[in-house]
């Protein structure tokens, strides 16, 4: 069995992440044109990223930032619930 990663920086980045959705959905409720989209395509985007800088810190020992840019916000969401349930 493998070693059990340490995402402390994760788990807390998807907590902050998780508080942003409320604001990202009222955004895209109250959508009114290209400015108002490429404005919440950029928060959301902040927020993934977020996530991202976080999973890095987390395994650098083992990992590049540019290839934890690239994993998708989902992956993360479920390789920290996979952890918290080993």
């Amino acid at each position: 069995m493998a070693d059990k990663l340490d995402l402390t920086q994760t788990r807390a980045a998807l907590i902050k992440y998780n508080a942003m959705q409320g604001e990202l959905e009222q955004m895209l409720k109250t959508m009114s044109g290209n400015d108002s989209f490429y404005e919440w395509d950029k928060r959301r985007q902040a927020a993934e990223d977020l996530v991202k800088e976080a999973f890095h810190r987390d395994t650098k020992h083992v990992n590049s930032l540019d290839n934890c840019m690239l994993i998708g916000i989902y992956s993360l969401q479920e390789m920290v619930a996979k952890e918290d349930a080993a």
